[in-house]
C-alpha cells in the first residue's frame, strides 16, 4: 500500500516495557561483583541477556549454572550494569541523553562505567548513545580532567580527543556563528575544515551549546541574503531574469516589477543537515530550529513602487520581492526535512504533539496571517499550495503531506487537519495518498469541505465507507459535466 496504518498516538515518554515474547523467556539469577567485591543481584530474562552478544556466546557454558557470575570492569558501578538492563527493557530502539542521564544521574564516572560495559557486551547500538551522553557531561575542565585520568588506565578510541587538554577546540563567544556562517558562503574546503573542528569538540565534550549556535546562524537570515536588482515584468517576458525559475512565474506577472533574493544554496544545505543531525540527538532544539523557518517564511513580500521600480507608499506600481527557484527548493527541502524529524521525534515520545503541530501550521498560513507590523502583503514560502499550483507535490517530488499524516496517529492527525478552518484553501495538497492515509471520518470532512473540482477519479478512489457516499452525493448533480474516471466512480455506486 502507499503508505502504512498510522502508528497509535504516542502519549508521552512510556515506561520502560518489553514484548510479551520477552516475558515469556526463561529468567536468569546474574551475580555481578564489583571491583571492591560488592556484590548485587540480577534477574534478568534470558532474551534480553541474549541481546548482548558477550552474554550470547556464553549461554551454554552458563546454561547449568545457578547463576551467572559477572566481574564488573575497574571504574564500572553496579548502577551501570543496571542501566544497561533498563536499556535492553525499553520499548524505544534509541535513547537520548536526557534518558540516559535519567538512569544514570549526571556523575561523568556512571557514565563512563557504562560505556565500559557496553564495548566489553559488544553492543554496538549502545556505544554511540552511551559516547553522546559522556560528551554532553564532560561539559567543563574538571570533567575532562577526570576523563584523561582514567583514560590512562584504558584504551578507547571514541575518546582520545580527551587524552590531551592540548587537543581542546575552543571558540569564545560568537566566534563558532561567524566561523559558520563564512563556511556557509564560502567554499567547500572551508565548510569541511569547520566540520572537522565541530566534530572535534563534540569528540572531547565541549560542544554543549553549538547545536544552539548553529540554529542562531539559519535563523539571522539577513546575515546570508543576497539582494539582486530590481527587474520589470518585460524583463521576465524578454527572458533576461535568469535564476528565477518557473515556480515564480506567477507571482510576478501579477506586479509590474520584482526584485529576486537569494541564499547560497549549498551552504544552507549544508549547515541545515549539521543543524538536523543535532536536533535528532538533542530534541528539546526542536523548537529552536523551528523558529529559524518562521524567521524566512515571510521573505517574499509585495509593496508599493513608483514608475522606476523603487519603493514608495505613494506609489502607483507594484513591485514583490521574490526567491530565486533553487533558493526557494532550499527552503522549502530543509522544511520538509524538519517536519519529517518532528514526525520521527514524535513516534519516539521525543517531542509533543503540540510541538509538532506548530510546526506543521508553518505550512499552512495564508498572507492574511502574516506577523503584524511586516512591511507590504507577505507571501509564505512555506505554503503546502503554493497559488496558481494544483499539485500535491511540496518540493523535489515529495509528497510531504502524505508522508505527515502516514506517520502520525489518529488525534495527531485530527489536530494537523485542524490547522486549517476551510479545507479547500490547501485541498490541492492532498494527494490520493495522503487521503488515503486519513481516518474515515477524516476522509469524510474533506470531501465536505473541499470543492467538487478536487473530487477527481483517483482522489475518489482513495476514499471509504461514508465518505465515498458523499463525495457521489456531491457529484450527483454534475453527471454532464464528469470525466471517465469520475463516471466509473458513480458507477460503482449503483
Amino acid at each position: 500500500p502507499p503508505c502504512a496504518p498510522p502508528p497509535a498516538e504516542p502519549s508521552g515518554p512510556a515506561p520502560p516495557a518489553a514484548g510479551a515474547h520477552v516475558f515469556a523467556t526463561g529468567v536468569r539469577r546474574l551475580i555481578a561483583l564489583d571491583e571492591s567485591a560488592d556484590a548485587a543481584e540480577f534477574f534478568v530474562h534470558e532474551e534480553v541477556l541474549q541481546k548482548l552478544p558477550y552474554f550470547e556466546v556464553r549461554a551454554a557454558r552458563w546454561q547449568h549454572c545457578d547463576a551467572i557470575e559477572f566481574h564488573l570492569p575497574s571504574s564500572c558501578r553496579h548502577t551501570a550494569l543496571s542501566a544497561i538492563f533498563y536499556r535492553l527493557y525499553a520499548v524505544d530502539a534509541h535513547w537520548t541523553c536526557a534518558e540516559w542521564i535519567k538512569v544514570l544521574g549526571t556523575e561523568i564516572s556512571a557514565a563512563f562505567g557504562t560505556f565500559l560495559l557496553a564495548k566489553l557486551f559488544l553492543a554496538d547500538d549502545l556505544v554511540p548513545e552511551v559516547l553522546a551522553v559522556i560528551q554532553q557531561l564532560a561539559s567543563d575542565e574538571g570533567s575532562c580532567a577526570w576523563l584523561r585520568r582514567a583514560l590512562e588506565a584504558v584504551d578507547l578510541p571514541e575518546l582520545q580527543g580527551f587524552s590531551s587538554a592540548s587537543d581542546l577546540v575552543l571558540f569564545e563567544d560568537g566566534t563558532l556563528q561567524q566561523a559558520a556562517l563564512s563556511a556557509m558562503k564560502g567554499s567547500a574546503e572551508s565548510r569541511e575544515l569547520l566540520e572537522v573542528m565541530l566534530s572535534k569538540r563534540d569528540c572531547i565534550g565541549l560542544a554543549a551549546g553549538d547545536a544552539a549556535a548553529l540554529i542562531a546562524v539559519l535563523t539571522d537570515c539577513e546575515g546570508y541574503l543576497v539582494h539582486r536588482c530590481t527587474y520589470s515584468v518585460h524583463d521576465v517576458q524578454s527572458g533576461h531574469a535568469p535564476g528565477l525559475g518557473v515556480a515564480c512565474t506567477y507571482s510576478i506577472l501579477a506586479c509590474d516589477f520584482f526584485k529576486p533574493f537569494a541564499i547560497p544554496a549549498e551552504g544552507f544545505n549544508w549547515l541545515w543537515q549539521l543543524v538536523s543531525d543535532r536536533v535528532e540527538r538533542q530534541p528539546e532544539l526542536f523548537g529552536m530550529a523551528l523558529g529559524a523557518f518562521q524567521s524566512m517564511q515571510w521573505l517574499q513580500y509585495e509593496v508599493s513602487a513608483n514608475r522606476k521600480g523603487r519603493e514608495s507608499d505613494a506609489g502607483s506600481k507594484r513591485l514583490v520581492h521574490v526567491p530565486e527557484a533553487e533558493c526557494k527548493r532550499a527552503i522549502r527541502r530543509a522544511f520538509a526535512s524538519l517536519l519529517m524529524l518532528g514526525v520521527r521525534l514524535l513516534r519516539r515520545g521525543h517531542i509533543s504533539a503540540v510541538a509538532l503541530v506548530e510546526a506543521f501550521a508553518a505550512g499552512t498560513f495564508s498572507s492574511a496571517q502574516a506577523p503584524v507590523g511586516f512591511a507590504g502583503k507577505r507571501r509564505n514560502l512555506l505554503n503546502f499550495q503554493q497559488a496558481g499550483r494544483r499539485s500535491a507535490t511540496y518540493v523535489d517530488g515529495t509528497d510531504l503531506i502524505a508522508h505527515v499524516f502516514c506517520g502520525v496517529g489518529e488525534g495527531v492527525a485530527e489536530l494537523l487537519l485542524g490547522c486549517v478552518s476551510d479545507f479547500r484553501d490547501w485541498q490541492w495538497a492532498f494527494s490520493p495518498d495522503a487521503v488515503r492515509g486519513l481516518a474515515d471520518k477524516q476522509q469524510v470532512a474533506c470531501v465536505r469541505g473541499c470543492s467538487t473540482k478536487w473530487l477527481k477519479g483517483e482522489t475518489c478512489r482513495a476514499l471509504r465507507g461514508e465518505a465515498k457516499l458523499a463525495a457521489r452525493h456531491r457529484l450527483a448533480g454534475l453527471l454532464g459535466g464528469l470525466d471517465a474516471a469520475q463516471l466509473s466512480f458513480m458507477r460503482g455506486g449503483f
